[in-house]
């Protein structure tokens, strides 16, 4: 009772594009930098965190099926406060140096933007799986 590997990806692409849609304009606002350069820098992220989500999630999904007997589907809000706390962590991992390079700013400044990030996207995180796991449930192989 996992997600394929073609269904991990239109979700994570998906999780991107709405994420790029909320975050670039505040982002560029934030930090007075133009628009195009924000958006370079967002995207940087995003196709890091698509290859990333992919992976984390069929992780996070087999370790969760494993312990507990839970389909994704089936996270208890504890479980997806965790799971929208791991991801955000491991994806400070890769954004700071990417804000950092990008944005021409110090390190510090890269830091505390991407706990900004980190803080919009962890509700966004929480709901969009929330959202996403009741629109498309795991389905059985063979159930469809």
């Amino acid at each position: 009772m996992l997600r394929s590997t073609k269904e991990r990806f239109f979700q994570a692409a998906l999780y991107e594009v709405i994420g790029l849609a909320i975050l670039t304009p505040a982002y560029s606002f934030a930090l007075g930098l133009p628009l195009d350069n924000s958006f370079v820098t967002m995207a940087w992220i995003s196709a890091v965190v698509v290859v990333w989500s992919a992976v984390y999630n069929t992780v996070f999904d087999r370790l969760l099926l494993k312990w507990t007997g839970l389909a994704a589907h089936q996270k208890t809000l504890p479980l997806r406060l965790l799971h929208a706390s791991l991801y955000e962590v491991t994806i400070t991992i890769f954004a700071v140096p990417i804000i950092a390079f990008m944005s021409g700013k110090g390190w510090l400044v890269a830091f505390l933007a991407d706990l900004a990030f980190t803080a919009v996207y962890f509700v966004y995180t929480y709901v969009f799986y929330l959202v996403y796991d009741w629109a498309r449930p795991v389905r059985q192989r063979g159930a469809d």
